[in-house]
């Protein structure tokens, strides 16, 4: 049995203790719009041929140097996208309580977040960072735009959702998983506070914590 059969067999034998578990899970926030690239139209809308592969895509590109050029980018959609929002909805689809943290509108929630959000309870710290999702016969290419992930720090997310409210949120927590460290200026700042200023309050209690982020040296990979 491979790693993806046993994770499956075991979240269906713990289906029914999921409800009672909480996540607190963030930090970014991703709208992805994919496209495909046209090579050649023959009419309105979806009526052309596309850009096969990278390679060809890439050649085109080459073509254009010292001459410039145009090429179309036709929508396919927008979907929710970045790490912590897709393994947000993944836990929810699990039937976990979930708080999310994250890059997902400044005034107000983006619509690819509408579902995420009514399903649980959302703090907002920023714009989401948006990606071009460029599909090909053999892969994709993604050009993002991630500005706004500046704007996540440790002192936003106070901020937003009130300290002793976050520290409360985060140690109530079963699973804390905060993920996405290479987008994130700020994150390790936001992993040392956290280690020096919120964990030593945490009441004692047996929790997860899950992260694709490089924690500093100190900080224990399972909290209690």
């Amino acid at each position: 049995m491979d790693f993806r059969q046993a994770t499956l067999t075991e979240l269906r034998q713990n289906s029914s203790k999921l409800g009672d578990e909480l996540a607190v899970v963030g930090l970014n926030g991703f709208v992805d719009t994919i496209v495909t690239p046209v090579a050649l139209r023959s009419g309105q809308g979806d009526q052309f041929d596309p850009i096969p592969t990278i390679t060809d895509f890439g050649q085109r590109v080459l073509a254009a140097a010292g001459k410039s050029t145009n090429l179309e980018l036709y929508l396919r959609m927008d979907q929710l996208g970045g790490n912590g929002p897709i393994m947000a909805m993944s836990l929810l689809e699990h039937g976990l309580n979930l708080n999310y943290i994250g890059a997902l509108g400044r005034f107000a929630i983006h619509p690819v977040f509408q579902e995420m959000a009514t399903r649980s309870d959302v703090i907002s710290l920023c714009d989401p960072a948006s990606t071009i999702a460029v599909e090909f016969e053999d892969g994709k290419l993604m050009l993002g735009q991630m500005r706004s992930l500046d704007e996540i720090t440790f002192e936003r997310m106070q901020e937003k959702a009130g300290g002793p409210a976050l520290e409360h949120a985060l140690g109530a927590a079963d699973l804390v998983a905060l993920v996405n460290w290479t987008m994130i200026p700020s994150i390790t700042d936001i992993f040392q506070k956290l280690i020096t200023q919120v964990f030593p309050a945490w009441p004692a209690k047996d929790r997860i914590f899950f992260s694709t982020s490089p924690i500093p040296r100190n900080a224990p990979k399972r909290i209690s």
